[in-house]
């Protein structure tokens, strides 16, 4: 039984900002109640939360994992760690499996420091993968992120059997035909580069497409991130995320050939960025890291065929908090990923979950991937100085950090205690 005490709580699905008692009992919010108000009858362990802001458990939408055993590369565990480094309490792992049982051996995983949700495969060998059994082996929603997203016609039965079993299809919105052999945005800056371009119609091309789909025949279709903001007005009932970079860097983070910003999809232009913020602080889009670490072998190399992707579990909640403020960080990291996905999260009205993340709003941080939890060592923010560092989280009502994180006072040793 824990008592988180006298931080500025922001939970605008239950009407709070500001400062509050937090109390976790039996993995369930107990109570909140003004700061200093009269506890809860119960033996409560206190946590001061003085300068800490405290959030309902952010929820990373967009997180690749790999099932190869290869300890070089990111697993379940590191990205887990990392995840829980980075202030996440849940991460929906893309798996790329179309396999039950490894479906089902993943969700029914312990000892993590975070709640994990797999996303299974869409197809397996260009045929629709049985999304029944994959649903009822734990799958969450389905998707072939980050390749491009099938056919029309397969996307149609796609949506309609996903529908059916009751979980989203998560698209991958990129014309291959159209990005095919692009590195970066194509625009002024790939051509002063030299590099070969993915035009924005790359995208908005297959935004228009999937959403068309969707109208004629039905199903629940999310974009797993978006770059331009001409994909917005193309949307119609689907729903869409994007990363904390695509909100925070452009395509000038390319210039110097700089491989750490390589990325799918790609960096583009300042009043892409701009109007994706706009919706994402309107609460039209949810948050994704688009966590895609490779090996340094696959980075290290020269722009054009360094490998797309980077580590983000652990920089991008800080630097979105920092873009968005507290209201909107929550309903783009917490209540809009929870009721997109059907989780249990989102807020923390008593009786809900108790998963939460507390965050130190002022505190200033340069940005080290030799540092990260993460396998991945390639950020398009090293060397950049964040401000808003996590603290610690809560799953389940017990109190977890990563490497990356500070405890609180008056916490012994949260290091030994996961979810």
């Amino acid at each position: 039984m824990i008592a988180l005490r006298g931080g500025r709580l922001c939970d605008p699905g239950a009407g709070w900002d500001g400062p509050a008692d937090v109390y976790l009992a039996g993995g369930l919010v107990a109570a909140v109640l003004p700061a200093g108000a009269p506890a809860p009858d119960g033996c409560w362990q206190a946590v001061p939360c003085d300068g800490l802001l405290l959030v309902p458990g952010p929820v990373d939408a967009l997180c690749r994992v790999s099932l190869q055993p290869d300890p070089w590369r990111e697993d379940v565990r590191s990205a887990a760690a990392a995840a829980a480094a980075g202030g996440y309490t849940a991460v929906l792992a893309y798996t790329g499996s179309a396999d039950p049982a490894q479906i089902a051996a993943l969700a029914a995983m312990s000892g993590l420091p975070v709640r994990l949700h797999p996303v299974a495969a869409l197809t397996r060998a260009g045929a629709l993968a049985d999304l029944g059994l994959l649903a009822d082996a734990g799958a969450v929603a389905f998707s072939d992120w980050p390749e491009p997203p099938p056919d029309a016609g397969l996307m149609r039965r796609a949506l309609e059997y996903a529908a059916w079993v009751g979980r989203p299809v998560v698209a991958h919105p990129e014309d291959p035909g159209l990005a095919r052999g692009g590195v970066m945005h194509e625009g002024t800056v790939s051509f002063a580069l030299g590099l070969r371009g993915v035009p924005a119609a790359a995208e908005t091309v297959a935004v228009a497409r999937d959403a068309a789909l969707q109208r004629a025949f039905g199903g629940r279709l999310h974009f797993a991130a978006l770059s331009c903001g001409d994909s917005l007005p193309l949307l119609s009932g689907a729903t869409a995320a994007v990363t904390a970079h695509h909100l925070g860097l452009t395509e000038d983070a390319v210039r110097g050939y700089d491989a750490a910003a390589k990325l799918r999809p790609p960096l583009r232009t300042d009043e892409d960025r701009r109007a994706l913020l706009a919706a994402a602080l309107e609460g039209r889009l949810l948050l994704a890291s688009g966590h895609d670490p490779h090996l340094p072998a696959d980075k290290d190399r020269e722009y054009d065929y360094a490998a797309a992707g980077a580590s983000a579990l652990e920089t991008a909640l800080p630097l979105a908090l920092g873009l968005l403020g507290p209201q909107a960080f929550v309903h783009a990291a917490s209540r809009l990923p929870a009721a997109v996905f059907g989780l249990a999260g989102g807020t923390l009205a008593p009786g809900r979950p108790a998963d939460l993340a507390a965050f130190a709003p002022d505190e200033e941080w340069p940005v080290d991937p030799a540092g990260f939890a993460s396998r991945g060592r390639a950020s398009p923010l090293a060397g950049r100085v964040l401000r808003g560092r996590p603290a610690f989280t809560c799953v389940d009502g017990r109190l977890v950090r990563g490497r990356a994180a500070a405890a609180p006072a008056g916490v012994a040793d949260p290091d030994a205690t996961t979810a």
